[in-house]
């Protein structure tokens, strides 16, 4: 009976216990759900106001729209004081708001990015009183920027590499993608963005640079529409408006340069009748941006301020129940206390009762308390000895695994969605050619690849180009999607790799050394354009390469010009010297043609005899004609066959000219051959150029292949 009084009491004590152990374990996690995320969440977005995002915002803008890109190619055209100074201070806002970055303890990938960005600035602020010194010395803008020694591109690649890197996502509720549209707004007409197009496309008239700066124009208004719809504010309206009046100003300007550069204006006289003032839109960027921030900090700190009341109310409130819980817990620890000395003095009594009358039950109490406990202790051994056998047997069947994969002829790595590596097998350091060592111990994605761009092996041996190249190839990989591409090394292997996301959100990845396989391919295809006998590209080669070249010509508004050549009197010598002989004298007129070519001009073989001709980067038809004399006299010096019989042969040349005799690279091999056959008919000349006025003009209007 007394026993079961103690049950009761102390099952009763236990569960009210429990309940408020639960209430209070609640209450807590509500309190941290409800309030700790966020709060720590805006704490660090706080943190990064003041510090990354806020250093990343002023070098975005000391190179973006108004700043380094705008003021720098000013000077180019210009060459003015005010120009070089305000180029100056861009460079100096950036190079100072990056050394504030990083102070900031950023990665190790951020920082070999920072040091080619410090690199290339440092560089361009060194150049600029030579910039302008040629400017005033008459040199053309697009020659002065090609030749300067920095680099805008790579300015670019490394701002929108650290960009990424440092990317930080607002908290739910304030604003985030009101921002990030700000944001890409920003970047349609920043560093890489249409500015730097257009000014491009002043500069060199080189219509991909147009069609770029056109497209971002086009994104740049599609987010302008998209911010408007959920802009409240009339300020936040009359800056927008005034930002896409600016837009459309440069669509037309982007017209009105194509119609001056037609009409052959230099690139300064374009510059000085086409003028934007980009104050207005600079004005309303700068109200846009500054307002968002206040506007995101103000709603955060409210924000802020409510959780912090909600956590003291929930505080406040489980001050009750703890301290009901600490006096019925201190309160059942005294009642069982009394309860147990009172059994036990009970249970002593008793014992002593029994000892005293009769030693055979005690013996057989002791019996009946030992055995159950021998039993157990039996049970509980032979559970650690199977425990202990599965454990063996994982183990062996994780070395057999592991010797498996060492086995396979593919290189495998693994990296965790946070970029450590999980395992790589053995064969994975032959393939990438690294000793097997580094891959002992914690090792993550972001050391190998500055490995493996430090040592030049990959890529263009940027770590951020590197980095930037991971992301593309797993960012929009599903769960077990794969993607697979080919890597050249600097040694001049092949590496296939390819790609997948395990379901446990590991990236995998299998290398395997396809160089020989690479090799024979590319000897084929290159064997599948070459002519045999001579070595140089065959038909099917010409009529891939032709009109390649014709597209590069009308982007850079060159002349080029297209050889017909057949050998004369050919026939004879394969009739009285043999066949051999036709092939020798075929080798040596081929070898003659190549030494005549210029660098970037074209010869195949498209006949028994016949040969076709393509010359780059002409003045006019006439550098083409003297070429074809030049050769004309080259190929009529005696060739030897070997025996001392020496013979001469020559051949008569046929010439159309891009765009003076056609714009299609069909209608300009017509022409040519037209002309070669009107010069095998000529008597004292074995070179004619084709008439200017085409045959068949309506064949000739075709558009060029490109």
């Amino acid at each position: 009976m007394f026993g079961k009084s103690i049950k009761f009491l102390l099952l009763r004590h236990i569960g009210i216990m429990t309940t408020l152990a639960a209430s209070l374990t609640i209450i807590m996690a509500i309190a941290v759900s409800m309030s700790g995320g966020h709060r720590e969440t805006w704490q660090e977005y706080l943190a990064a106001r003041e510090g990354r995002h806020a250093s990343l915002n002023s070098v975005s803008r000391a190179l973006g729209y108004g700043g380094l890109v705008h003021n720098l190619y000013n000077l180019a055209l210009r060459g003015g004081d005010e120009y070089a100074l305000a180029t100056d201070r861009d460079i100096v806002a950036a190079l100072s708001s990056i050394d504030q970055y990083q102070a900031l303890h950023p990665s190790e990938l951020e920082r070999i990015t920072i040091t080619f960005l410090k690199d290339e600035l440092t560089r361009a602020r060194l150049s600029l009183r030579d910039l302008q010194a040629r400017v005033k010395a008459g040199d053309d803008a697009e020659e002065i920027l090609a030749n300067a020694p920095f680099d805008l591109e790579r300015i670019a690649r490394s701002l929108a590499s650290l960009e990424r890197s440092a990317t930080f996502e607002l908290p739910s509720g304030i604003g985030s993608a009101y921002w990030a549209q700000l944001r890409d707004l920003w970047r349609m007409v920043g560093m890489d963005g249409f500015i730097h197009h257009y000014k491009k496309f002043l500069v060199t008239g080189v219509a991909e640079e147009r069609e770029h700066a056109t497209e971002m124009v086009v994104r740049a208004k599609t987010l302008l529409a998209q911010l408007d719809t959920v802009s409240s504010g009339g300020a936040q309206k009359e800056a927008l408006t005034l930002i896409g009046l600016t837009l459309d100003e440069y669509l037309r300007a982007m017209d009105k340069i194509a119609e001056l550069q037609v009409e052959g204006l230099s690139v300064r006289e374009i510059d000085r009748r086409v003028t934007i003032d980009d104050r207005p839109a600079l004005g309303a960027f700068s109200t846009l941006i500054s307002s968002e921030l206040a506007r995101i900090e103000n709603q955060g700190k409210q924000n802020l301020v409510s959780m912090q009341e909600m956590e003291s109310i929930i505080i406040w409130g489980s001050v009750p129940l703890l301290a009901i819980f600490v006096f019925i817990f201190l309160s059942t620890s005294i009642f069982l206390r009394k309860m147990l000395q009172r059994s036990l003095e009970e249970v002593s009594q008793r014992r002593d009762a029994i000892l005293a009358d009769d030693d055979d039950i005690q013996h057989a109490v002791s019996l009946r308390k030992s055995h159950p406990l021998l039993d157990e202790f039996e049970t509980c051994a032979n559970y650690l000895e199977d425990v202990g056998n599965v454990l063996r047997e994982e183990r062996m069947m994780s070395a057999q695994q592991r010797r498996i994969l060492d086995r396979l002829p593919n290189g495998i790595i693994a990296f965790s969605a946070g970029g450590a590596m999980a395992f790589s097998n053995a064969r994975m350091p032959e393939i990438i050619d690294m000793p097997r060592s580094w891959f002992k111990g914690s090792k993550s994605k972001d050391e190998l690849l500055l490995y493996l761009a430090t040592r030049g092996d990959f890529g263009s041996g940027v770590p951020a180009d590197l980095a930037n190249f991971y992301i593309e190839m797993t960012d929009d990989l599903s769960v077990g999607e794969t993607t697979s591409f080919t890597l050249d090394t600097s040694d001049d292997r092949h590496i296939r790799v390819r790609v997948e996301r395990e379901v446990s959100n590991l990236i995998l990845l299998s290398a395997d050394d396809v160089t020989r396989e690479e090799k024979s391919s590319r000897a084929k295809e290159i064997e599948a354009r070459t002519d045999w006998l001579t070595g140089l590209p065959n038909r099917k080669a010409a009529e891939e390469a032709g009109p390649k070249m014709l597209s590069d010509a009308a982007e850079n508004r060159q002349a080029m010009a297209v050889l017909s050549m057949d050998m004369d009197g050919f026939k004879p010598i394969n009739d009285q010297y043999g066949h051999a002989a036709g092939d020798l004298v075929l080798r040596e007129t081929a070898k003659r043609i190549k030494a005549e070519l210029r660098e970037g001009d074209y010869a195949a073989r498209v006949g028994g005899d016949e040969f076709q001709l393509v010359l780059n980067r002409l003045d006019d038809a006439n550098g083409a004609e003297l070429f074809a004399r030049r050769l004309v006299r080259v190929l009529e010096d005696p060739i030897d066959l070997g025996d001392g019989t020496m013979i001469s042969v020559s051949a008569s040349i046929g010439i159309a000219c891009y765009p003076l005799h056609g714009k299609s690279l069909q209608g300009l091999v017509h022409r040519a051959d037209e002309a070669m056959y009107g010069a095998k008919a000529l008597v004292d000349d074995r070179v004619l150029t084709a008439s200017n006025r085409a045959p068949h003009a309506e064949a000739d209007e075709t558009a060029i292949a490109s």
